[in-house]
């Protein structure tokens, strides 16, 4: 009997493990799970676009990294942001900011330092929206600089795009900032709902507010494409020069451009490194 051929993903997996000098299954497991990450091309700073996922060769013939970089993606418009301060530290361990930066950066290494402030082994002040240094780092480097890579990438394949920044913090949450997660009742209208959950956030007519104008924008956007409409202040188009977002914040929405320029440039440049 004739064995099925193997299907790419499989083939995939054999060549790790032959990279890992792993000739088991007994072996695979004994790897720490950063190795085997690395070795399966899932960057462990990286999500957005260079989220790691299976490429299997049928339902994705390359990594979506890739595909945007090269203008192949469909051309659809595109709404895509990230919140102000979606981590307080990185996913995966660190000994310091100053050594996560240095593995993850390499030669530009020293200029990232500068970007984040470390001088002399010193971090700065906490930003009040942004949150602490390795905060930033890791919502840079987890969250909002691949979303911003993106949108570069589709907006120069020709796709209308919109990027947003979810900025508000509601009473009692001021010391986790814009965390993870916490535009999804404002944008689903579903802020009575999550106000009764056991230690949730008190959220108040401002919080409703700005709900009310998600709905608005992300509903108008379902619609047309386009997330402008009606009484709505205008949302810019992004493009990969002046960068234009939306920031939702306590203040309403308010039109920005160059969302942490400095430090997604970095980011950039050294996705082209690897």
């Amino acid at each position: 009997m004739v064995a099925p051929p193997l299907a790419e993903g499989e083939k995939k997996g054999l060549r790790v493990a032959a990279d890992l000098q792993a000739g088991s299954l007994r072996e695979l497991r004994a790897i720490p799970a950063e190795n085997l990450q690395k070795a399966t091309g899932q960057g462990l700073s990286f999500l957005g676009p260079l989220l790691g996922v299976v490429v299997d060769g049928w339902v994705l013939p390359k990594p979506p990294f890739q595909i945007f970089q090269t203008g192949q993606e469909h051309r659809i418009d595109l709404l895509l942001g990230s919140n102000a301060r979606e981590l307080s530290k990185p996913f995966f361990p660190v000994a310091g900011l100053s050594e996560g930066i240095a593995a993850e950066y390499g030669p530009l290494a020293s200029r990232t330092l500068e970007v984040y402030g470390l001088k002399n082994g010193e971090e700065p002040k906490s930003d009040p929206v942004f949150g602490s240094a390795i905060a930033q780092w890791a919502t840079d480097s987890q969250f909002r600089c691949g979303t911003i890579a993106q949108l570069i990438w589709h907006a120069r394949a020709g796709s209308a795009s919109y990027q947003f920044q979810f900025s508000r913090v509601p009473p009692s949450r001021e010391a986790a900032g814009a965390a993870h997660g916490s535009e999804l009742p404002y944008v689903f209208g579903t802020l009575p709902v999550a106000g009764r959950a056991a230690n949730a956030p008190r959220y108040d007519s401002t919080d409703a507010t700005v709900s009310d104008q998600m709905e608005q924008y992300w509903t108008n956007f379902a619609k047309s494409g386009n997330p402008n409409g009606g009484s709505l202040p205008q949302w810019p188009k992004f493009d990969a020069t002046s960068r234009a977002y939306m920031d939702f914040t306590a203040n309403g929405p308010i039109p920005r451009e160059g969302l942490r320029r400095e430090a997604c440039d970095l980011f950039i440049e050294n996705i082209g490194r690897k």
